[in-house]
């Protein structure tokens, strides 16, 4: 049995799990994230729960609770590593406080028995940062959900823009600064014959809309579930240009659907991408690679 205290827009069970929300406020800097704090029902749950042992993610508002929880039971703390939190404040131009976010996740982590990251890049990262007690994480995607389907006409008329015998690009995630989508908007206005549709959205939403107009990109919004599969199933390639991506989930669940990737060979893409067999890897220093 497992018992998830988690964000507020949890459902009330997820794979048999029991989820007991919290609430907290926006975090000034990146409105997308709440500061969540321990809630009174959340403590009742857990004391009623009474686990055996606690695994905290990507402590950093909730998970200090969790720590203090685990170590005031004497129970087996596992912490895991799933942001590059310091790697944001520098996109977001706050490379000062980089320094201090290591310390503190560091303080964080090292009161676990057991630390896990999702790729051999982070292990590498982490361990050079002085976090102890940490082991790789090996993760995957559910292949039963994303798996290849026929493509669907519709679908792809709707993710070009109405011009589906273009070479047609996906880019699935948060529209946010620390996904480099910016990058791609003038590569994308030199590259005749392609479109990109841009599925998710995000703190930077506004700011993307501006970026890319009057280029070839179609801004979907959220697509989930099977409609998520479909666009996957009917695209021609998934362009993914985050370099400070921890694991890449995206990019092994277009893979899972036939769908090959172009990124740079950044962060926990170094462990699924090969290059030209399921990927086209190009430099993030020097876009205009993408045209070559």
């Amino acid at each position: 049995a497992a018992l998830v205290v988690g964000p507020p827009d949890m459902p009330a069970e997820y794979a048999g799990a029991h989820c007991v929300a919290t609430r907290g406020p926006r975090f000034p800097l990146y409105p997308d994230v709440r500061m969540n704090v321990l809630s009174p029902a959340a403590l009742r749950a857990l004391r009623a729960f009474r686990p055996d042992v606690v695994h905290v993610v990507n402590p950093a508002f909730l998970g200090p609770a969790g720590i203090l929880y685990a170590r005031a039971r004497h129970l087996p703390l596992v912490a895991s590593y799933h942001t590059d939190v310091p790697g944001y404040a520098r996109a977001y131009g706050y490379p000062w406080a980089e320094r201090g976010l290591w310390e503190f996740f560091r303080a964080l982590h090292n009161r676990a028995d057991l630390n896990l990251v999702p790729s051999s890049a982070v292990l590498r990262q982490v361990r050079a940062h002085g976090f102890r007690r940490v082991r790789w994480w090996r993760r995957g995607v559910d292949t039963r959900r994303f798996r290849p389907l026929p493509p669907d006409p519709a679908m792809r008329a709707r993710l070009s823009g109405d011009h589906p015998d273009d070479f047609l690009m996906l880019y699935v995630g948060r529209v946010a600064k620390e996904k480099g989508l910016d990058q791609l908007a003038e590569p994308l206005r030199h590259l005749p014959g392609a479109r990109l549709a841009i599925v998710g959205g995000g703190p930077e939403l506004p700011q993307m809309r501006e970026r890319f107009r009057d280029s070839a990109a179609v801004f979907t919004g959220f697509l989930r579930g099977d409609e998520l599969v479909q666009a996957f199933s009917c695209a021609d390639a998934l362009l993914f240009p985050s370099t400070n991506e921890t694991f890449g989930l995206v990019a092994l669940e277009a893979m899972a659907c036939g769908l090959p990737v172009i990124a740079p060979m950044r962060g926990g893409l170094v462990d699924i991408l090969q290059d030209e067999y399921n990927a086209l890897v190009y430099d993030p220093g020097d876009i205009r690679s993408l045209l070559a």
